[in-house]
């Protein structure tokens, strides 16, 4: 199997599995994303709920694309007015990229997921007030199943 082959079933396996349908995604031109705009058949025949086909044919997901290549670094705005770029994912690539040169210096394959963890952690908890963050800490570390 190619490379190209196992990228878009890689990517379409991964955006399935993380991804809630209707959900707006925003991404560069990388062709294996090309996936986001097919349209899904359905598990279960939608036609007999209301008699309509365009369930079967509508993509799952509202897809928007930044052609870089073309220096593009901002493509519109979506249906609900957020604009189409992808400088919040790729800044925090770069934040993660940084911390391993400077915090971490070395990741293992073994513990990877758990320096993951804790970037995803620290990102989403960013604009909390200290202590709001610390007591959500405490609560994810004692509350652990």
């Amino acid at each position: 199997m190619s490379g190209f082959v196992q990228e878009k079933f890689t990517a379409g396996r991964l955006l399935k599995k993380t991804c809630v349908p209707g959900s707006t995604i925003i991404t560069d031109e990388f062709s294996a994303y090309g996936i986001l705009d097919k349209p899904v058949k359905p598990k279960v025949d939608l036609s007999l709920l209301d008699g309509s086909e365009l369930a079967e044919t509508a993509p799952c997901y509202s897809h928007h694309t930044v052609c870089h290549k073309r220096y593009e670094w901002v493509a519109g705005v979506t249906e609900d007015g957020e604009l189409i770029h992808t400088n919040g994912i790729e800044s925090h690539w770069a934040i993660l990229k940084r911390s391993r040169i400077g915090i971490y210096h070395s990741i293992s394959p073994k513990y990877r997921p758990r320096y993951l963890k804790e970037y995803e952690f620290r990102q989403n908890t960013r604009i909390m007030p200290p202590l709001d963050m610390f007591d959500l800490l405490l609560k994810q570390s004692v509350l652990k199943p």
